[in-house]
């Protein structure tokens, strides 16, 4: 599914506020899902920063044989899943969804370093961010929800370690 018009508006004031604040990203990567991908361009758009090509790093978790299932036909959003099987067959687990995560990490850190990047992606990929990076911040166990057309800027590396700078 694309970007709504309601997306759009969305994503041009996470943009204006990221270039208020003088958080103008360097690079923006984006899932190759088509609302991340459009996201990412208006994004860059506002704040004239470069998209590179899409990376399934920063995709949703994979449900396997329940992707074309509603969250309502899965038990709706309270439902729980374990974090070591995964939703369906031919999916990935939560845990594989955070290691799929930290291995992005490194990747960016190992060749952007000294780069300011914004990616613009899904709720489980920050959901799974928090919880590997910010757990000092937020715990463990801690249930995050942001609601659409949010940004979140951090500060730090994986080396010194990350710190939440701004809820945009």
């Amino acid at each position: 599914m694309g970007l709504t018009p309601s997306g759009v508006v969305q994503m041009r004031k996470v943009g204006k506020e990221l270039y208020k604040h003088s958080l103008v990203p360097d690079l923006i990567f984006c899932s190759t899902m088509r609302r991340s991908k459009q996201s990412a361009f208006v994004v860059g758009g506002v704040v004239g920063s470069p998209v590179v090509p899409p990376t399934c790093l920063l995709c949703e978790i994979h449900p396997g044989a329940t992707d074309s299932l509603s969250y309502e036909d899965l038990g709706g959003y309270g439902v729980r899943f374990d974090e070591d099987h995964p939703i369906g067959s031919g999916g990935e687990s939560i845990k594989d969804l955070r290691l799929r995560t930290l291995s992005l990490v490194k990747l960016l850190a190992k060749d952007y370093e000294t780069n300011h990047l914004a990616l613009i992606t899904h709720f489980g990929v920050v959901d799974s961010f928090a919880k590997l990076f910010l757990s000092s911040q937020v715990g463990d166990q801690a249930d995050l929800w942001f609601s659409e057309g949010r940004a979140i800027t951090v500060d730090g590396s994986p080396s010194r370690g990350f710190n939440v700078f701004r809820f945009i």
